[in-house]
This record gives C-alpha cells, sequence and structure tokens, in this order.
C-alpha cells in the first residue's frame, strides 16, 4: 500500500491519512500491548485506503511504542512472523 498499489486489488488509486493521526478515526487512541502487562496508547499512526475495494492498512508510526514491543516481545502477545 505504501507504494501506491493495493495489495487485494492491485489498484493504483490508494491515498493516505493527511496527518500523522489516523485517518480512521482522526484523533482516537489505538491501543497497542506493549509490554505484556498492559496497553499502551498512540495517536500516532498513518492510514493508506483503497479508493476502489476498500482495504485498509494502519501502521504504528509511534517509535517509543514499536520500541516497547520489541523490547518486550517475549512477555507481549505479539509473535514474529516467519
Amino acid at each position: 500500500m505504501k507504494n501506491g498499489t493495493c495489495l487485494k486489488c492491485k489498484s493504483n488509486n490508494v491515498v493516505m491519512s493527511g496527518s500523522e493521526y489516523g485517518g480512521v478515526g482522526p484523533g482516537l487512541q489505538m491501543m497497542v500491548m506493549g509490554d505484556g502487562q498492559g496497553m499502551s496508547s498512540t495517536k500516532l499512526w498513518q492510514t493508506y485506503l483503497c479508493l476502489d475495494c476498500g482495504y485498509f492498512e494502519n501502521y504504528i508510526t509511534d517509535r517509543n511504542v514499536l520500541d516497547k514491543i520489541k523490547a518486550n516481545l517475549t512477555k507481549s502477545n505479539w509473535k514474529k512472523v516467519k
């Protein structure tokens, strides 16, 4: 999606949210399990949306949340994709 091509329908009619605060529910907080002990909130994510099929992806851009997940991967509910 980040390259402008939809992963589902291959359309080039992809847009991204205009701010770093997300395109789906702008201004809302996203809750993310970060350390296995509780949820971390962030308003920093980017949304990509295909205007042809409706498929969308969210990318967390909050470096603090991403680093917390990385440092506590064995304690959190995140699993590395092989």
